[in-house]
């Protein structure tokens, strides 16, 4: 995936709005596919993970 532009240059050179998408599309899933690799592994939710509910 080629690097995305920091949002600093983008405004210094006059951008207005980003978006990020497909990428967030893309996080999710991949998040998800890795935290059932060390569910299924370990038996244990990974430490660290937040509560956002």
């Amino acid at each position: 995936m080629a690097k995305a532009l920091a949002a600093g240059i983008g405004r210094g050179l006059g951008v207005a709005r980003i978006s990020y998408d497909p990428w967030m599309q893309r996080v999710t899933p991949t998040a998800m596919a890795d935290a059932a690799t060390v569910l299924m592994n370990s038996g244990t939710v990974r430490q660290g993970t937040r509560v956002l509910n």
